[in-house]
């Protein structure tokens, strides 16, 4: 290997130091249709619910939802006015993909500790149908959401971390074949 290559590999190797969270991303589900939650009690009673098909259609056109951790408006990490954060609705539910902003080394570790157990959401629900004992959301505002490290009211939502391929090293990898 000539002496440049080796400057270039050393090189390469001491700007390897990126942050962690560098080029990263969580992707996963945050809503899922026609899924039955868990038993929910909150202030309209006790209940099992589920998210109808295209029932957020007008947030994802029109509003402005935002990533947090634990429900929490005090731990955003981004929001689909800013672009960080993409939501795409499909036969399954509403699927997300969040840019990791430096800041979130606590809800990376979280994540790949598996002390994140889910996503869930905050929304309003604006039209709803009572079917057998089971809340129906026809239509809703989302407003957020959230990976939580409670047990989601969703147990089919997911979330994972996605990691960007290190392209220092593939640079140096690229190189050694090379000679």
């Amino acid at each position: 290997m000539s002496n440049f290559h080796e400057r270039e590999l050393l090189q390469l190797r001491e700007n390897d130091t990126v942050p962690a969270m560098a080029g990263e991303r969580l992707t996963g589900y945050a809503v899922v249709y026609n899924q039955q939650s868990r038993l929910i009690t909150d202030w309209a009673g006790t209940y099992y619910e589920v998210i109808e098909p295209g029932a957020f259609d007008e947030s994802l056109k029109n509003g402005n939802v935002s990533f947090v951790y634990r429900h929490s408006d005090n731990s955003e990490y981004g929001d689909t006015a800013s672009q960080t954060l993409t939501l795409t609705s499909d036969e399954k539910g509403i699927r997300f993909d969040l840019q990791l902003p430096a800041y979130a080394r606590t809800l990376r570790e979280a994540v790949t500790s598996g002390a994140v157990k889910g996503m869930s959401f905050g929304f309003h629900a604006d039209q709803v149908v009572w079917k057998d004992g089971v809340r129906h959301v026809v239509k809703g505002r989302l407003e957020h959401i959230s990976a939580v490290t409670n047990p989601p009211a969703y147990p089919q939502a997911s979330v994972a971390l996605k990691k960007q391929p290190n392209t220092a090293q593939m640079i140096v990898d690229y190189l050694a074949m090379k000679n």
